[in-house]
């Protein structure tokens, strides 16, 4: 199979037969899933009543429900959806990039459930297996479903048709 460097279809729409039309929603869903699934491991398997902790010396822990974990859940994976896409288009290594701001942003986001003030260390811990969760299902999903830049650094043209051509193998070596 090739691909048509004049087209950009390849990078910026989603063909059928292209692995991010159903990895993506499946993850960003995935995450929101697993996020569910951990708050109810949490409640209803340990008995505990998740809480987030309070930033300020005024405030109270906030409870923190299975709805407000799944809607958080979708809104992260979809900001880290569009932050991929965004690599695609203006890197050379959108897979090697999204792995590691995936991963400083996992990071970044354990200072929550770790810092604060008014809950119990299960709770911590409940909130941080949370993060884990999601982080564990978002972050090697996208990354498989990433494709490489393949609009730069090609200027062979074959011969027939004048236009430059690469095989979809060579367009995953450009990515590493």
């Amino acid at each position: 199979m090739t691909v048509n460097k004049t087209s950009r279809e390849f990078q910026s729409a989603i063909k059928p037969h292209h692995p991010a039309r159903w990895a993506r929603p499946t993850g960003v869903t995935g995450g929101a899933v697993a996020a569910v699934l951990t708050w109810t491991i949490a409640r209803f398997g340990a008995g505990l009543h998740l809480r987030t902790p309070a930033f300020s010396g005024s405030a109270h822990p906030a409870s923190l429900s299975a709805n407000l974990a799944f809607f958080v859940a979708i809104l992260v994976a979809a900001a880290g959806w569009a932050l991929l896409v965004g690599l695609e288009h203006w890197t050379k290594h959108p897979r090697r990039l999204w792995l590691s701001a995936g991963g400083i942003a996992f990071a970044v986001s354990l200072a929550g459930p770790l810092s604060g003030h008014g809950v119990s260390a299960a709770d911590r811990l409940g909130l941080v297996c949370m993060h884990v969760a999601v982080a564990a299902v978002v972050l090697p999903v996208l990354a498989v479903s990433s494709s490489p830049r393949i609009s730069d650094g090609i200027n062979q043209t074959t011969p027939e048709s004048g236009n430059a051509k690469i095989t979809v193998s060579e367009a995953e070596e450009l990515d590493r």
